[in-house]
């Protein structure tokens, strides 16, 4: 255990990660299960709706008058969000350092 945490410690993106969440429980899970389990998640909160569905209608001015949608626009696949609307990281603390690196990156969605 303690190499463990030496080796959580000693690593940038994984102390973030245990210092956003205060746990090493799924540190290590890969970008892709992390997606995977991010759009369940939100297929299971939408329903068989979509984002666009639920601000149909609005205009691209509403929309920028609106909070921050709380997760990054990379998260989602090009084409779900209307134009306008403004995006926020701040949904997202504790994702695996897997995930993040790879946001960081520039290698999901657009």
């Amino acid at each position: 255990e303690i190499s463990h945490a030496y080796d959580v410690l000693s690593d940038p993106s994984r102390r973030k990660y245990y210092d956003d969440t205060g746990s090493v429980e799924g540190i290590d899970q890969s970008a892709e299960e992390y997606v995977g389990s991010f759009r369940d998640v939100m297929a299971e909160l939408m329903g068989d709706g979509s984002v666009a569905d639920m601000v149909q209608g609005m205009s691209k001015e509403e929309l920028e008058a609106m909070p921050p949608f709380p997760f990054p626009k990379e998260l989602f696949p090009e084409g779900t969000f209307p134009e306008g609307m403004r995006f926020s990281s701040d949904g997202i603390a504790g994702m695996p350092p897997a995930m993040s690196e790879m946001l960081a990156r520039g290698e999901m969605g657009q």
